[in-house]
């Protein structure tokens, strides 16, 4: 059985939801990086509306790995009102990264 602490070469949307929704069950494990918080003033989007779509949006598009090696999601939901895509990184198996909003 693999280790579920260690990254996997593979992951498929069905897999990165499951491991978001855990991660995000904890706001507090949801983090945005200063680019996002930039955007998030630019664009009038709290940290609210970005967390509840975290927790409750889908995953739109297939999981990537981006250059730091984080496995890499769009998430797209409705939160006041808007659709709202939030671009995350998952610090696996601790943490979300919000890396921008829109």
């Amino acid at each position: 059985m693999a280790d579920p602490n260690v990254v996997p070469l593979r992951l498929t949307k069905p897999a990165a939801a499951r491991i978001v929704k855990e991660i995000a069950a904890d706001p507090d494990r949801i983090v945005p990086v200063p680019h996002a918080k930039k955007r998030m003033v630019q664009r009038k989007i709290s940290i609210t509306q970005a967390r509840r779509v975290v927790q409750a949006g889908f995953i739109d598009g297939e999981p990537w790995i981006d250059e730091h090696g984080n496995w890499r999601v769009d998430m797209r939901g409705m939160s006041a009102g808007e659709q709202i895509t939030v671009g995350i990184a998952i610090e696996w198996r601790t943490r979300l990264l919000i890396i921008t909003v829109f």
